[in-house]
């Protein structure tokens, strides 16, 4: 899964001028939008960006706790519910929505912006 998803970050990095794009700066941690900016840690980084590369940017819950070496347990996954929130309110400022992550009923997530990996 790996070289597919290094597959999709190529192709997504060589789509054209990206000044008005929402832009994932995994090297300084930070997502921005024009001038806005916000930072996120290195587990949110990683977040956003398999989300953004996923097909329909949406990832089942299991798939994002093996992405942070979660084992898949209830705990857990109350544990991501209120990462995932606390992320939500984060971007929401940047967004202007604060359901800029959706979450899919007994699924997982969904992405709802574009978004440009550096």
């Amino acid at each position: 899964m790996s070289s597919t998803l290094a597959n999709w970050s190529k192709r997504i990095l060589d789509t054209g001028d990206h000044k008005l794009a929402y832009r994932l700066d995994m090297e300084g941690l930070s997502l921005s939008y024009g001038e806005a900016s916000c930072d996120v840690s290195r587990n949110e980084a990683q977040i956003l960006r398999h989300l953004a590369l996923a097909p329909d940017r949406q990832l089942a819950y299991w798939q994002l706790l093996d992405l942070l070496s979660w084992e898949v347990t209830d705990e857990n996954l109350h544990r991501l519910m209120n990462k995932m929130y606390r992320l939500r309110k984060k971007l929401a400022p940047i967004t202007g929505d604060a359901n800029t992550i959706k979450s899919i009923r007994n699924e997982g997530y969904n992405l709802q912006i574009s978004l440009v990996v550096f």
